[in-house]
């Protein structure tokens, strides 16, 4: 889930940070089902899950796309 959402999440995803945080970050990478952010956000369930980086893209609110690559952390 969204923890933090700084201005650049904010306009790289287009959405608020109120609209974000606390989302499954897998809610706004719109994803394949067995796609690469949903394997790296599984592989983070573990307790002492080391940080993961994944290739993906990520469909705004209003239809358009941005591919990038990302970062993410469990935090406990």
């Amino acid at each position: 889930r969204v923890v933090f959402w700084n201005r650049h999440a904010g306009v790289l995803f287009g959405r608020s940070a109120a609209d974000a945080q606390g989302r499954p970050i897998v809610e706004l990478l719109q994803g394949e089902a067995d796609g690469p952010e949903r394997r790296a956000m599984r592989a983070l369930r573990e307790p002492g899950a080391a940080p993961t980086g994944f290739e993906a893209h990520v469909r705004r609110p209003d239809g358009t796309d941005v591919w990038g690559e990302w970062h993410a952390s469990r935090l406990e």
